[in-house]
């Protein structure tokens, strides 16, 4: 069972690779292919902060690949009931996936320690890998591929800079970080 919870969590060629399906099934999904890769799939959305277009783009992915989703908002208790190694062994044996959306990193952490399906990050103080992998898809596409290309970002450091900062490296496309005036 492999948890990725930031792109540290993936290898070079695993995001090349990830890169390279997703370009793949966007086009297919556009041709109006929809081949049912994920059929038979429950993908949950354990979110402890709202969203628009994590949401959204996650449970379409799911949907337009043949499986479903399931929203878990706070009405689930997720740390307000019971203690995290009753809750999770429970909510991941009805899944085989688990989005999670989380105001602290650690929380996501720590609920890898007793889940029974695999943990994306969809979001956390730290990390938002599945971004900076859209971002760089983006980039990808615009600019005809990734050889030769080069990032600038400008903005406030935070979850999606550190995110794009590792895929970055681990693609070898140079990045120049820049703070906005203020």
């Amino acid at each position: 069972m492999r948890h990725v919870l930031s792109l540290f969590d993936l290898s070079s060629e695993e995001i090349r690779r990830v890169l390279e399906i997703s370009a793949d099934l966007k086009s297919k999904l556009n041709a109006g292919n929809r081949p049912g890769l994920l059929e038979h799939q429950v993908m949950g959305l354990l979110f402890e902060k709202p969203s628009l277009r994590t949401r959204v783009s996650f449970e379409t992915l799911i949907r337009q690949l043949g499986g479903s989703a399931l929203f878990l908002g706070e009405d689930v208790g997720w740390g307000k009931r019971e203690p995290l190694c009753d809750f999770m062994p429970i909510l991941t044996s009805y899944l085989d996936v688990l989005v999670i959306r989380a105001k602290s990193h650690e929380q996501v952490v720590e609920a890898t320690k007793f889940s029974e399906c695999p943990i994306i990050n969809g979001l956390t103080d730290v990390s938002h890998p599945c971004q900076a992998l859209a971002d760089i898809l983006t980039i990808q596409e615009l600019a005809g591929g990734l050889s030769g290309v080069s990032v600038a970002y400008l903005g406030d450091a935070n979850n999606v800079t550190y995110s794009l900062a590792v895929a970055c490296s681990k693609l070898n496309i140079p990045l120049r970080i820049g703070a906005p005036d203020k």
